[in-house]
């Protein structure tokens, strides 16, 4: 019942912002729900942890935070519909979708190949971001650069690095564009592998920052394209369906790490070529449209 009903919220408190907002604003408060959302996470772990020393049953008290969140949506978050939010998102993608056509380009709107392709990309990304974090602390051990909780200080650390990315993700999106994409799995790629040859604590712990920042700006980029594609009626949908591909790379991980390798640091070093294999088609995706787009416009 928890994970039904995550699911039915999480995808239209995605896709809301979708509608309400635009253009480099949206990018902006896209990055800003991922990195309160990592903050949340962090919170609701830590006050879990401090219940858990009244008994067990405390622990689950933290959901109670869902009903400031409800009290605070009923009141303070307008209708869509009845605000002609939906009808102004449609306009401003109709204006998007001309300014489009002006320069040679053919933007399709309600792609489902594109919704497909990007659930894919999630799952993947996904699996190897969750392959980095199962499997540090063995490769800690293995390895003998440290204990299994110096490992999870790392990976700690990698989350609160997250929240900064999130919050520079508006920036970072106005200036780099569709390229953050590959830019972001490239350097994630290579942080994953940096670290399956690292003998120092530190070093590990500064790699985990920089990738914490910069895979944070990942997932973000791929909701911003479903809610510039997609028009709000069916943004949710589709939204969901990427939320999916992201659940299911999650749930999957511990399955793959045993595909990428039998030992940590061969593991993550394979999780580290996913990534930079999945930036290196994203660029050529990239140029080939752009090549394309200059063909038609000649």
């Amino acid at each position: 019942m928890l994970g039904v009903g995550i699911g039915l919220a999480n995808p239209l408190a995605i896709s809301l912002i979708g509608v309400f907002f635009f253009g480099d604003e949206r990018a902006k408060l896209m990055g800003w729900r991922s990195a309160i959302a990592g903050v949340g996470t962090s919170l609701m772990t830590y006050f879990a942890g401090q219940l858990l020393n009244i008994n067990w049953h405390a622990a689950y008290w933290v959901y109670l935070l869902f009903v400031p969140t409800l009290l605070l949506f009923i009141f303070f978050v307008p209708d869509p519909e009845k605000t002609g939010a939906v009808e102004r998102q449609e306009v401003e993608q109709q204006k998007e979708l001309a300014e489009a056509q002006d320069k040679g380009q053919n933007v399709q709107k309600d792609s489902k190949l594109l919704v497909a392709t990007l659930a894919i990309l999630t799952f993947l990304i996904l699996i190897a971001i969750m392959v980095l974090a199962i499997k540090l602390p063995t490769f800690f051990v293995e390895s003998k650069i440290g204990t299994a909780t110096q490992a999870s200080n790392a990976w700690s650390i990698y989350n609160f690095a997250s929240v900064a990315g999130g919050i520079l993700f508006g920036y970072c999106y106005k200036v780099l564009r569709k390229y953050l994409l590959p830019m972001g799995l490239i350097a994630s790629g290579i942080g994953m592998a940096f670290i399956s040859i690292s003998k120092s604590v530190e070093l590990i712990y500064i790699l985990c920052v920089i990738m914490g920042i910069v895979s944070a700006m990942i997932i973000p980029y791929i909701f911003i394209r479903i809610s510039e594609t997609s028009s709000p009626k069916k943004a949710p949908l589709y939204t969901s369906i990427t939320l999916v591909g992201s659940n299911l790379g999650s749930f999957l991980s511990p399955y793959a790490g045993e595909i990428l390798g039998v030992s940590g640091k061969t593991a993550i070093l394979n999780a580290g070529f996913l990534m930079i294999t999945l930036s290196i088609i994203s660029l050529i995706v990239i140029v080939k449209i752009n090549s394309s787009r200059r063909k038609d416009a000649a």
